[in-house]
């Protein structure tokens, strides 16, 4: 009997054009984003991880997020969450983004920040077509040497019309209670993209360390290149998850700390893998850790350190 085996990359390259986004946030390189970052109707959004890293250096005209004030709800437990419809009006007034602008977003962490605010962007309405993440970030701006600013900007305040998306990617606790816990359905892959050792237990941000019962890890940023922060080539990104059962038919519920990691593997899978069910507890383990309701896997206490 005549045996025909498929090559797995053969499996992965017709995986990948299937799956293509059509209506994707796009990922850029430097090259693009110089050549286009004076045009008309776009906005450089600077997201970086510490809020006086901006008035070091920045990429020309680019605007100023602050990630812990601006990109969370301050009003809710934990704080860490996803801000509001109304506080993130507030956020794209300020920068002057409006509904039709283009939005580069970037950052100095392999995308984490700038993956959050492009997520939250996305969740609250706006045009996906219309957002780009520069890969490799300020970080690899600098390694090629292009040119950067100090000048602080502001940019007219906008009207920005909120179209609330939240259902289709947010996800709470119970949902994942109800279907990993309680009904264990095993076809969705509850997915914990924190360090290693977060996930174990063995590194404690919260009243106790573990993970949520049922969740596999795969560390998101092993998906960048570590010295030049870009995003490997989507052959290894698909890869990477696919050695850990995850492909573009798994429905994926991810959660990390308290949401950048979550967004940052968001990204990935949703826009660059093109893999349509997706969704994000922004809550993460900061959230279900608090929560001593809730059951959890290797965990350890605060106060055993």
């Amino acid at each position: 009997m005549l045996r025909i085996i498929t090559p797995v990359w053969l499996i992965l390259f017709v995986v990948l054009t299937l799956c293509s986004p059509v209506f994707a946030i796009e990922l850029v390189d430097s090259s693009w984003v110089a050549e286009n970052i004076h045009k008309a109707k776009t906005i450089i959004v600077d997201v970086q991880s510490q809020s006086d890293y901006y008035a070091i250096a920045h990429l020309p005209g680019a605007v100023k997020v602050n990630r812990h004030a601006d990109l969370s709800d301050y009003t809710q437990e934990p704080p860490t969450l996803y801000p509001s419809p109304e506080q993130f009006k507030q956020v794209l007034d300020r920068l002057g983004i409006e509904n039709d602008s283009t939005v580069i977003a970037y950052d100095d962490k392999f995308g984490l920040f700038a993956s959050r605010f492009l997520v939250i962007m996305e969740m609250y309405g706006h045009d996906t077509q219309q957002l780009m993440l520069l890969d490799g970030g300020i970080d690899n701006w600098e390694q090629e040497g292009r040119e950067e600013s100090t000048a602080s900007v502001q940019l007219p305040a906008s009207d920005y019309t909120i179209v609330d998306n939240r259902a289709g990617i947010r996800l709470a606790w119970s949902d994942i209670y109800r279907d990993k816990l309680a009904k264990n359905l095993d076809a969705i892959i509850l997915l914990d993209v924190r360090p290693e050792n977060e996930y174990l237990g063995q590194k404690i941000r919260g009243i106790r360390g573990g993970h949520i019962p049922g969740a596999i890890n795969i560390t998101g940023t092993k998906a960048n290149d570590s010295e030049t922060q870009k995003f490997l080539s989507l052959k290894e990104i698909a890869t990477l998850y696919a050695d850990n059962g995850i492909t573009a038919e798994s429905p994926v519920y991810l959660y990390c700390h308290s949401g950048d990691r979550a967004a940052h593997a968001y990204m990935q899978l949703r826009y660059l893998l093109g893999y349509k069910n997706v969704r994000i507890y922004d809550g993460g383990w900061n959230a279900w850790s608090s929560k001593l309701f809730l059951p959890a896997q290797d965990t350890h206490w605060l106060w055993e350190q």
